[in-house]
């Protein structure tokens, strides 16, 4: 059982498109299958299946999570574990972005944009009214918290969002079947 979350910081933009894109997606199958199910329609309920995971994939999976002595960044495609007393800070750009002793991580959960970055540099942050500036206040405090506390290290994990990939590549893959099939 994975530790509760103490912090969890879902997608700062492009939900509003996602959202409108899995209703946009849904009138679709709606109208598929409200003329009748025909045999050209099974490959077009699956392309509406392949939109939809893949707009869950890039706009409403990604989150950051501190799960007790871990930081999780779980992307579109892949979720990344990191102690977080293996970080050394954390600043949110266009990405948020972890630096480790190793690498730089990226998140695409919380971002700013470009005149948001400009912004950024001439004025103090300001987590009241910026949700990049409380994601990066928080994680920084958190891990320096961790840091203080004496935390245990751990190993740095990356893992393939299992699920998505499949559910991905198994409606590609059936989609081309039935184009080749029923086309």
């Amino acid at each position: 059982m994975a530790p509760e979350a103490i912090h969890e910081f879902g997608p700062n933009n492009g939900r509003l498109i996602a959202w409108a894109g899995l209703v946009a997606t849904g009138f679709v199958v709606v109208s598929v299958l409200g003329n009748g199910v025909e045999q050209a329609d099974a490959a077009v309920l699956t392309w509406c299946a392949l939109v939809a995971v893949f707009l869950w994939c890039m706009f409403l999976r990604p989150k950051i999570i501190v799960e007790g002595p871990v930081l999780r960044l779980r992307n579109g495609f892949s979720d990344v574990r990191i102690p977080l007393v293996r970080v050394e800070y954390a600043a949110v750009t266009m990405f948020t972005n972890v630096v480790t002793d190793e690498r730089t991580f990226r998140s695409t959960a919380v971002t700013r944009t470009r005149k948001q970055n400009v912004q950024r540099g001439t004025s103090e942050p300001d987590p009241m009214n910026s949700l990049a500036d409380l994601v990066e206040t928080t994680l920084n405090q958190v891990i320096d918290d961790a840091k203080a506390q004496r935390q245990p290290e751990g190993e740095i994990t990356r893992a393939p969002a299992v699920v998505e990939l499949a559910l991905l590549a198994g409606l590609l893959v059936l989609s081309v079947v039935l184009v080749l099939v029923v086309g």
